[in-house]
């Protein structure tokens, strides 16, 4: 994913007061969860991450650290169809270009109800 959609993304949670963390690799999102005591709500991807790595590869990571699966909202510019991946399917994918309050409403269907307890990780 491009650092100017990882920022863009950043600007409108921010304006929208969401609580998340950003991460830059699948590296440091399974090193975050392992310190977690709750579990993201959602994970919100780019399909392509770059260096042959796509939002499956988030899928793989977190269903190999966790027992519990983390609904996920994936963005993509692909012209292929790649909801219709079977690791994808029952995942939310929106074809890029997304309205930011399309993209907010989009996150918000998705994610799991919060939890009663604050989150511990920042």
């Amino acid at each position: 994913m491009s650092r100017n959609t990882q920022a863009g993304w950043e600007a409108l949670l921010n304006v929208h007061h969401a609580k998340f963390k950003s991460v830059d690799s699948i590296t440091a999102l399974t090193e975050f969860l392992a310190k977690c005591e709750r579990h993201p709500n959602v994970i919100l991807s780019d399909y392509h991450l770059g260096a042959h790595t796509t939002a499956i590869d988030i899928l793989r990571s977190v269903n190999a650290a966790l027992e519990d699966s983390i609904p996920m909202l994936v963005v993509t510019g692909e012209i292929t169809d790649v909801g219709a991946q079977d690791e994808l399917r029952g995942f939310t994918v929106l074809r890029k270009p997304v309205d930011s309050a399309r993209l907010i409403d989009e996150l918000l269907k998705t994610a799991k109800p919060a939890a009663v307890a604050p989150s511990s990780c920042r």
